[in-house]
């Protein structure tokens, strides 16, 4: 439900709505190694060494990323998953690259 809702989040509200987003999605994928390499990544580390560029439109961008994730799983449309995936974590990638300078 937290998905549907547009209402501006704060950085704690929308890392534990991403946290459980992100355990949702491995749920479903069923595989136990992507499991172990989200744990090996930390998640929660990194999204909180990026804080300081996660604003409003960041937090409503990547909002949006997983609602498309989840139109495409509950679409069973599998291209359309990996392709709103995989711009999730190119755009996910930059901001971290970004915060590292």
């Amino acid at each position: 439900e937290p998905l549907l809702d547009d209402a501006p989040r704060d950085f704690s509200t929308y890392l534990d709505e991403n946290s459980a987003f992100h355990s949702a999605i491995l749920t479903l994928a069923g595989s136990k190694a992507l499991q172990e390499l989200v744990d090996r990544l930390q998640l929660t580390l990194l999204m909180a060494q990026v804080s300081d560029r996660v604003g409003d439109d960041v937090i409503k961008t990547a909002v949006g990323e997983h609602r498309k994730i989840v139109e495409a799983i509950l679409s069973h449309d599998a291209e359309g998953a990996g392709a709103a995936i995989q711009a999730h974590l190119e755009r996910a990638a930059a901001l971290a690259v970004q915060s590292a300078h």
